[in-house]
């Protein structure tokens, strides 16, 4: 359809511009007016696609799935024939012609279009409809800039963040979040927002933490001191648990230790213990300042889940103190049967919690003694997956490759991003294209 449309209307330009004194340039009796009307019928047709497809979106979609998203894909396929028909959809919605729950999808199909194309008269276009149309079609300008990493989106979004509606203003720090091959220049954009009264802290902070920049460490370590909303604290939580590092642990104290913990749910305490986990793991100097303020949690937390959590996240840590409170009672129902599970399961449960601490040695041999007590191998579809993290954890590859050969794919998968020990094999010269061969969406060791 685009390239009749194309021809038709060249050869209609063609025919007009013919010299009227020269009879044999002139196109055929007709044809003028042949070519014009199919032109404008291909034009509509496109144009009813078009519209037909913005309100099947806006009937179908639904946001956590993105349903519907097939009919942008369809009016996406005409490329820059669609462009100008999105425009005038937008100013449609701003006149009060045409149905604002179209603004974001037309937005969006015209970004795309843009990302295809790189046609800079689509953005232009988004500016100046950005620029002149109402909040509902700003809105729908902006959802459609999310998706597009381009120094022209943030032409046309930088002079909208001073707008005074929050949800706008959020929404322009959302796109700005995405600007990634331009993250020096956002980040200055958006730094001084940390420290504005009434601007959109949580997305702010979050669009920093998506460029990499770490200037809001400060801004998020005082948010953990002062502030209870929890929707601001997850967001400067994960902030720190990627970008953060000692001198963050004690404002994560002071949130899980000393202050604010109480009536925070438990969900949210839990990836504050993350964050201490990974702060420790990361940085040389902050690995036993996290492991102490992870045992006085483990130790002193009011909440038995957080307790729990803390406990279990020493592991990477080889925390003997946390390690002997899981065994303790594991051991003793093995020595005493009280259990009521069988005893292979609870050397399989005691397995689990020495993979987790990395003592691969006494791992394996709990594996051992659980397949011992297995007599009809019911549980060998638990053990073998368990004993090749442990083969992995004693650098034993070839014993670990034949047992995750035998495993399915997604299993593997899942097993690698649980035990990360077996990227050990990847670093292995010997065994790195077998692992490769074993996950190939892992990426490249080092």
């Amino acid at each position: 359809m685009q390239k009749n449309v194309g021809f038709l209307l060249a050869l209609a330009a063609f025919a007009r511009a013919a010299s009227p004194t020269a009879q044999e340039a002139r196109p055929p009796k007709g044809l003028l007016g042949i070519a014009e009307a199919e032109a404008n019928r291909t034009a509509r047709v496109l144009r009813e696609k078009i519209l037909g497809a913005l309100r099947t979106y806006a009937l179908q979609h639904e946001t956590a799935s993105d349903r519907g998203k097939e009919q942008l894909d369809l009016i996406v396929q005409n490329g820059a024939d669609a462009a100008p028909i999105l425009v005038e959809v937008l100013r449609d919605i701003a006149g009060g012609t045409k149905d604002s729950a179209w603004a974001g999808p037309a937005s969006r199909a015209l970004a795309a279009i843009f990302d295809r194309t790189k046609n800079a008269a689509i953005m232009k276009s988004l500016a100046d409809v950005a620029r002149s149309g109402n909040a509902i079609v700003r809105a729908g300008v902006l959802e459609g800039l999310e998706s597009l990493d381009h120094p022209m989106a943030i032409e046309i979004v930088a002079p909208l963040l001073q707008e005074q509606d929050a949800a706008l203003q959020a929404q322009v720090v959302r796109v700005l979040g995405r600007q990634k091959s331009s993250s020096e220049s956002v980040s200055r954009l958006l730094l001084p927002l940390l420290k504005q009264e009434g601007a959109p802290a949580a997305e702010t902070l979050m669009a920093l933490l998506q460029l990499g920049d770490r200037g809001g460490v400060e801004a998020a370590q005082t948010w953990l001191a002062k502030s209870a909303d929890p929707a601001l604290l997850g967001v400067a939580i994960r902030y720190l648990s990627e970008l953060g590092g000692k001198n963050s642990l004690p404002a994560l104290r002071g949130l899980l230790v000393t202050h604010g913990a109480q009536g925070l749910p438990d969900a949210l305490l839990k990836r504050a213990v993350d964050a201490v986990q990974r702060i420790g793991l990361r940085e040389v100097e902050a690995k036993k300042p996290a492991e102490e303020l992870l045992v006085d949690v483990f130790k002193k937390h009011p909440a038995f889940a957080v307790r729990d959590w803390a406990r279990w996240q020493l592991g990477p840590y080889q925390n003997d103190e946390a390690l002997k409170s899981l065994e303790a009672p594991v051991l003793d129902s093995i020595k005493n049967d009280r259990s009521g599970r069988g005893v292979a399961d609870l050397w399989i449960e005691l397995a689990d919690d020495r993979l987790q601490f990395e003592q691969w040695g006494k791992a394996a041999e709990a594996l051992n003694k659980a397949q011992a007590e297995d007599d009809k191998g019911f549980r060998i579809d638990r053990i073998e997956p368990k004993r090749a993290v442990a083969l992995c954890g004693l650098q034993k590859f070839a014993a670990a490759e034949k047992i995750l050969r035998g495993l399915p794919a997604e299993e593997r998968e899942k097993l690698l991003e649980k035990h990360p020990v077996i990227e050990r094999m990847g670093k292995d010269p010997a065994f790195r294209e077998k692992f490769r061969e074993l996950f190939p969406s892992a990426a490249p060791a080092k």
